[in-house]
């Protein structure tokens, strides 16, 4: 069942996101070495929270072009916005996509079942209305984005269908790309989803960390 929002819940996530806030301007401040890695912000700022509907976002860089976002998304193949879940995969797969290095130009923010982008919102809804019009999508990136556009859709293989596991990957990377330690993330990704407890937890992180999203071979 998705669970209750509630003013106490929203207020923990404003906190948490105030945190690690904290912990990436540290680490830019001391010239951290994952600092403003992969030229894209850590956290999203201000601007990302004046994210709305397509038209009056008041100026928020966040997103892509609709056709662009909707060829990607059918190429992956686990688009959907006609219900909760579908829309919750949308956001955890575009989170993992960029942190395998594929840029699309999406800020997130933690909140109550992990990384989410309100502007990703109101594009998935618009690259709905032009996915089914595309022919057999062929997508293809610049350098070295082709490669782990490539290495993303090999991990995802076995979970673009399987939402719990989405949330915990796509939370794992985001905590770390915004400077968290391994037992930390593990603790937070563990309090989330009980139902995999520890051990799948941490399995998920080595895998991360195999491709090179986390731990100290992360690009």
């Amino acid at each position: 069942a998705r669970p209750r929002i509630t003013a106490a819940r929203r207020e923990d996530c404003k906190r948490y996101n105030a945190a690690l806030r904290a912990v990436a301007n540290d680490r830019r401040q001391g010239g951290g070495r994952r600092a403003g890695r992969r030229g894209r912000p850590l956290l999203s700022g201000p601007m990302h929270a004046a994210c709305g509907p397509p038209g009056r976002r008041l100026g928020c860089v966040c997103g892509m072009e609709r056709y662009e976002l909707a060829a990607i998304l059918k190429d992956v193949g686990n688009f959907s916005m006609d219900d909760f879940e579908g829309r919750a995969t949308l956001q955890r797969t575009v989170c993992l996509l960029q942190a395998f290095g594929v840029n699309l130009g999406y800020c997130f923010t933690w909140y109550l079942r992990g990384p989410y982008c309100r502007a990703l919102f109101w594009d998935g809804h618009e690259a709905r209305g032009v996915i089914d019009s595309l022919p057999g999508a062929h997508v293809s990136f610049e350098g070295r984005a082709q490669g782990r556009y490539g290495q993303f859709k090999e991990f995802m293989r076995d979970k673009k269908h399987d939402l719990v596991r989405l949330e915990a990957c796509a939370s794992i990377s985001y905590l770390a790309a915004a400077g968290l330690g391994r037992d930390d993330i593990l603790e937070v990704a563990e309090d989330k989803m009980p139902e995999l407890g520890r051990g799948q937890c941490a399995s998920m992180w080595d895998e991360l960390e195999g491709y090179g999203v986390v731990g100290d071979g992360a690009a």
